[in-house]
């Protein structure tokens, strides 16, 4: 789930420990979202995809599951 977050993070040398730092939630917390076991908020979205600084759009990002007819893709 949500391979390209993922995929930017490794790029970006980014771990969940640090993502979940800038969100400000916990490390845990942030696999559930992760994992599709919670969802993220849009604000939560905003900011990896300001973190990762990339000009790279929230349907890239978060939504390409859907857009290729996945059944998982975040909500809001």
């Amino acid at each position: 789930m949500f391979e390209n977050v993922r995929a930017e993070m490794a790029r970006n040398g980014y771990t969940n420990k640090d993502v979940a730092k800038e969100l400000g939630i916990s490390e845990w917390a942030f696999g559930q979202k992760l994992n599709g076991y919670s969802q993220f908020k849009l604000d939560e979205m905003a900011k990896i995809r300001q973190l990762l600084k990339n000009n790279l759009s929230i349907e890239y990002l978060f939504f390409a599951d859907s857009i290729r007819g996945g059944a998982n893709a975040a909500t809001n």
